[in-house]
């Protein structure tokens, strides 16, 4: 799993840098690491009963195919410091949150363990070959503002201690842009007159995040530049992988049409996460 990778590359590079500590923070990545295996294993017998309910009306047709995806974001996406904007506007702070959303800047990451657990419990194979999702759009729009309020979450812990001047840039438009998608996943809920609704894999994501928020708060001051930057990789990285599942699920065109601009946006961020992550 990328998780364990992730946690692997973490170990090793703090062990180099500081062998003192490596001992420590081997045992509490695996705790960590243990925490967010034993939650996508949950959450795949989960989905996997709800499917083989489903398999017993195989004549049902899948109500997305063969539908188009969704052409390019309208003006609600700018460019903003050479990434693209999730929802417009820039805010300084965390977006205005969803039903079961709690306070600005959550907890919830889109990490290894939770976007392939969210994967494997779809219901078939869409035209892209993502894992399409089964769930209902009120439940996408949950999962969309979980998953923007886990990268708040996680500049938030971070950003205080954070030294390189391109770490604590990145963290400060994790904020701004992943804020004003909380916003837009908020203004498409009433638009379309839907109240967002929990799901396994709404749930899972919540628990990872706070797993991962957990790494960032005891890393040490010498580690935390690294180990925020390796996490937002992978975290950006698996969440390409669920947008992906969640636009074959949705049913609603603002609703396809606003994850596909948060892919254009995430995809941005992964690739500016890894860059940062090449040189420090």
């Amino acid at each position: 799993m990328r998780a364990r990778g992730i946690t692997d590359k973490l170990v090793a590079r703090r062990a180099a840098a500081s062998p003192g500590t490596g001992t420590a923070l081997q045992a509490l990545m695996t705790k960590h690491r243990n925490a967010l295996i034993l939650a996508a294993t949950t959450l795949v017998f989960s989905l996997a009963a709800g499917c083989s309910s489903d398999d017993d009306d195989d004549d049902s047709p899948n109500g997305n195919a063969g539908r188009p995806s969704a052409g390019a974001p309208d003006s609600g996406g700018t460019s903003n410091g050479g990434t693209t904007s999730l929802g417009g506007a820039d805010v300084g702070e965390a977006g205005a949150p969803m039903s079961n959303g709690g306070q600005p800047g959550g907890t919830a990451g889109a990490n290894a363990a939770g976007a392939n657990a969210a994967g494997a419990g779809g219901a078939g194979e869409g035209a892209g070959g993502a894992a399409t999702l089964n769930l209902s759009d009120a439940q996408i729009l949950l999962v969309l503002d979980t998953l923007n309020k886990g990268e708040v979450e996680a500049a938030y812990t971070a950003l205080p201690r954070l030294v390189d001047p391109s770490v604590e840039a990145f963290a400060e438009q994790m904020i701004v842009d992943h804020s004003s998608a909380r916003q837009s996943v908020a203004a498409t809920a009433e638009a379309l007159d839907l109240n967002p609704e929990p799901s396994p894999t709404q749930r899972a994501l919540e628990g990872e995040g706070e797993s991962q928020v957990a790494l960032l708060r005891s890393a040490s001051d010498a580690a935390i530049d690294a180990t925020y930057i390796d996490l937002q990789v992978g975290a950006h990285d698996e969440a390409l992988a669920l947008l992906a599942s969640l636009e074959e699920a949705a049913d609603a065109a603002e609703l396809t049409q606003l994850i596909t601009t948060l892919q254009m946006a995430v995809h941005d961020h992964y690739d500016s996460a890894v860059a940062i992550d090449a040189d420090l």
